[in-house]
């Protein structure tokens, strides 16, 4: 595969990855988009940043009997929005969120999602 090619196939991987874009459909209570798959899971995209290079941070999806953590809801993390601010897994850590008629819980730290690197970043440096 050549440089331009590997780039072309990074920038249509970031494209699904905005694409599962979900935050305000998450904070509305209303199923989240179809996820995409990075390293055998399904993520979702919460967030997106265009300053310098293009990226998308996102979460895992995690079927709850495969979540260790008490799981919540976007109302109740947010009742105490700092504390929320401060949850060193992420924000979203722990949100339960409904894709394709399942209940899933949103899993961090998240990933920060940047064309052009190899290995993509914890937020938190995990």
């Amino acid at each position: 595969m050549t440089s331009a090619e590997q780039t072309q196939t990074e920038r249509e991987t970031l494209v699904f990855e905005i694409a599962s874009y979900s935050a305000e459909r998450i904070g509305m209570d209303q199923p989240i988009r179809k996820p995409f798959e990075w390293r055998g899971a399904l993520w979702v995209c919460v967030g997106t940043s265009h300053r310098g290079a293009p990226a998308a941070e996102c979460y895992r999806l995690a079927h709850p009997h495969n979540f260790a953590g008490t799981p919540t809801t976007y109302a109740e993390k947010t009742r105490d929005g700092d504390a929320a601010r401060a949850d060193p897994l992420g924000f979203y850590h722990g949100m339960r969120v409904r894709c394709a008629g399942q209940t899933l819980i949103l899993h961090g730290p998240p990933a920060r999602f940047i064309p052009g690197q190899r290995a993509q970043l914890s937020l938190f440096g995990d």
